[in-house]
């Protein structure tokens, strides 16, 4: 028998449950352009009640540059609105709080191309005229799909491609609300010992914004304050020998910086691209590891993490087995980068029509996701991009079920429990009590140290109970909604619950099992004992299951309001429930983690890999949460 697993699943009596691995999408794919002329827009941005989304072209021409206002449910607001001029890529857009700034590569003086700018109010009319933001000689452009404009609550930064020493540089330019450039045109990254710096984004941390950008194998930042100031020089992010041909993207998580790149990989079997992430803290320091997002084949729109919902990362993946056949995906990461769930689709291809993209935005709790579909013809030696639509698709953040994922972290003390909180309380030799303390309905953080008998409750209380030979039960052993504090202590078999009830039970062989055995609303008193299996409730009945090698699981898994005897036997998997089912999941590597997490009412059966941070519920979902120096925090 397993002391320390019977004491997380059968004794703390703590709280889990998880988030769904897919998308809950919001409705059907909406066509955002759909006439007869060739039409292409990946970018979005949210005013606080409608979107406006950047496009190129119209039915009267395949570079005219125009924009799309669409509601929250994906309705079109107005009409096509037309600036009045052409460019060789569709507008990215932000919203500064009063109007829209839309911004491409404008080829009015092809073969130069131009950042022009245009403002745009939330009714969906133009605010002034046109301007130009980078006129200088030669061509500007920008091939990141992520944010090359970004605004910081006083001015916007549009980063770009110069062309106009022959070879591509990073500039930028700060422009205010009105319109008006903010000083000269900002020399990012001009080293002239490289080649061609390419594919800019930025990112704005409440200081400072980082520009990001790929060179030959390697991926460069630089940092640049609000006046538009250098801070710092150019510094390397990530080099590994592959050239880094596809775009690079950046988020600001509210605590640090996420840049994704790729790595072009030509290997003897096949060439293909490895995609791959960094966290970049405010100070500029590197984490000194990657984490690999995908390999495979993929459009240049790649793999690219694009979204922090404040729990979860969303990364989006471009990919394709050939240059006919795209999906774009999407798929979540916690907080420490472990995937949830698996790839789910966003967009396919339709009538030979690939998705390009997508972009989202987070606004409102929902992501909105733009692609245009096109078809894709071979011509000599490139593709040509045809017959081209815009579609928008809303989904929500990962759902969660009625229970809470949770996991305590000994060694520092944090308490993470996903979609609610993270703190730090306790820590080494503490054990995690999740129960509600106070009968408000919410479960409250609480330790119990027995080396000293401390029971620490957040915010409620503090008090000494027990000692180092006891074991703690907490439960609610009156009814009144709330939990008790309660000790075992073997060696005399005292079942202790403060200011309730003393009572001998069981003996120094037998482990406690505190649970609502008559289905009356309190715990009733239970012992097992591993030499013979016996598992003795009190008052109720006493029968034989289970041995020495079994972890010990009861509860309700039938929903009838009265906890069972049940094991869990690591060796095959085996999960008995007595008088209720016989199944097999899990190994000898896992945890069992049974709570009632999709709120039927009634147990699930589940398991903890602490080698992974794999949470597997059985007919619910696969999650991961957590490593090998967590304590799940469970039922």
């Amino acid at each position: 028998m397993k002391r320390g697993a019977m004491v997380l699943v059968a004794v703390l009596g703590l709280s889990l449950g998880l988030v769904c691995p897919a998308a809950d999408f919001i409705g059907d794919e909406f066509p955002i352009t759909a006439t007869a002329g060739n039409e292409f827009g990946i970018y979005a941005a949210f005013d606080g009640t409608n979107y406006l989304v950047g496009i190129q072209g119209d039915a009267a021409g395949q570079k005219n540059i125009t924009a799309q206002m669409i509601s929250q449910t994906g309705t079109l607001v107005g009409s096509r609105i037309s600036v009045g001029r052409t460019g060789e890529w569709p507008p990215t857009v932000a919203f500064d709080g009063t109007n829209y700034l839309m911004v491409w590569p404008d080829d009015a003086n092809s073969p130069n191309e131009d950042i022009y700018g245009q403002f745009v109010s939330p009714s969906g009319t133009l605010v002034g005229s046109p301007f130009a933001i980078s006129p200088a000689t030669g061509r500007q452009g920008n091939c990141s799909p992520l944010l090359p404009v970004i605004f910081d609550g006083t001015n916007y930064l549009v980063v770009w491609e110069d062309y106009h020493n022959e070879k591509s540089d990073i500039y930028g330019q700060l422009v205010s609300p009105s319109g008006t450039l903010v000083g000269s045109e900002i020399p990012i990254a001009t080293d002239t010992s490289e080649d061609n710096m390419k594919c800019a984004s930025v990112a704005f941390d409440g200081t400072n914004y980082l520009v990001v950008f790929n060179s030959g194998d390697n991926i460069y930042g630089q940092f640049i304050a609000k006046d538009g100031s250098l801070v710092g020089s150019n510094f390397i992010i990530d080099q590994s020998g592959y050239p880094s041909y596809n775009p690079t993207a950046i988020i600001f998580d509210e605590t640090r910086y996420v840049v994704s790149f790729c790595d072009f990989l030509d290997i003897p079997t096949e060439e293909h691209d490895s995609y791959y992430a960094r966290f970049v803290a405010k100070d500029g320091t590197v984490s000194p590891t990657r984490i690999k997002l995908y390999e495979g084949q993929t459009s240049p729109l790649g793999c690219f993490v694009q979204g922090f919902d404040g729990t979860n990362y969303l990364v989006t993946l471009s990919e394709g087995g050939s240059d006919t056949t795209y999906t774009a995906k999407g798929r979540y990461y916690d907080i420490n980068f472990n995937a949830v769930g698996d790839w789910f689709t966003i967009f396919e291809t339709q009538d030979s029509k690939v998705p390009l993209g997508p972009v989202v935005v987070f606004a409102e709790n929902k992501y909105l996701a733009v692609a245009t579909r096109a078809l894709q013809v071979w011509e000599e030696d490139h593709f040509i991009i045809l017959a081209e639509d815009v579609y928008g698709i809303f989904f929500s953040t990962p759902s969660v079920t009625e229970e809470k994922i949770g996991i305590f972290r000994p060694s520092s003390g944090l308490w993470a429990i996903r979609d609610t909180t993270r703190t730090y309380f306790g820590g080494t030799g503490d054990e995690p009590i999740y129960r509600d303390y106070d009968g408000d309905g919410i479960r409250d953080i609480g330790i119990f140290r027995s080396n000293s008998g401390l029971w620490a409750i957040k915010n409620i209380t503090r008090v000494y109970f027990g000692s180092s030979t006891d074991e703690s039960i907490p439960g609610d052993y009156n009814g009144d909604g709330s939990c008790d504090l309660g000790i075992f202590r073997a060696g005399s078999g005292l079942w202790a619950v403060r200011g309730i009830t003393r009572a001998y039970f069981g003996g120094s062989e037998d482990l406690p099992l505190p649970g609502d055995y008559d289905g009356d609303g309190t715990e009733d008193l239970g012992i097992f004992r591993g030499t013979s299996g016996l598992w003795a409730l009190r008052g109720i009945s006493r029968v034989y299951f289970g041995s020495s090698d079994d972890n010990l699981v009861p509860g309700d898994y039938n929903g009838s309001g009265y906890w069972s005897p049940g094991i869990f036997r690591p060796s095959s998997g085996l999960w008995a429930i007595r008088g209720v089912t016989r199944s097999y999941f899990g190994s000898s590597s896992d945890l069992p983690v049974p709570a009632d997490y999709d709120g039927s009412g009634m147990d699930n059966i589940g398991i903890f890999r602490q080698t992974s941070g794999l949470w597997a519920i059985r007919g619910v979902t696969r999650a991961y949460f957590g490593g090998s120096s967590d304590i799940p925090v469970t039922r």
